[in-house]
């Protein structure tokens, strides 16, 4: 027999990690933005670079390591966009401000059109 679920004093309900909150936007609009902007391309440089050394200790062409990079670079663009656009949503509903909420979805989307244009060109191996 199923119990009802129980409720939890206010205040202590378990926190998702900070990777979860991100992506719906809970932190705010600067910090998005920036911080996570910031630590989201360090990562991205981070594991291209780990990844590299990995592919060239396995005899891997210019080529195939830069591809090799493509499924990360993909995640962590994509986690970052989403949180950072879910962030200016939020800053928008809290605050009723547009400003600068509008501005960073405008680069988010010059960024994402830059990615997928590197991307396509990392693929083709025109770079």
């Amino acid at each position: 027999m199923m119990s009802a679920p129980q409720e939890q004093p206010f205040g202590t309900e378990k926190k998702s990690n900070f990777i979860v909150r991100f992506w719906r936007g809970e932190f705010s609009l600067g910090i998005s933005y920036w911080a996570f902007g910031i630590g989201t391309v360090a990562a991205g440089y981070g594991a291209g670079f780990l990844l590299g050394i990995a592919a060239y200790s396995l005899d891997a062409s210019d080529h195939q390591t830069m591809v090799s990079t493509l499924p990360v670079s993909i995640a962590l663009i994509t986690w970052w966009s989403v949180g950072t656009w879910n962030s200016a949503d939020n800053h928008i509903a809290s605050t009723g401000r547009k400003g600068w909420a509008t501005t960073a979805k405008v680069f988010i989307v010059l960024g994402l059109m830059r990615a997928v244009k590197d991307g396509i060109d990392v693929f083709n191996g025109t770079v």
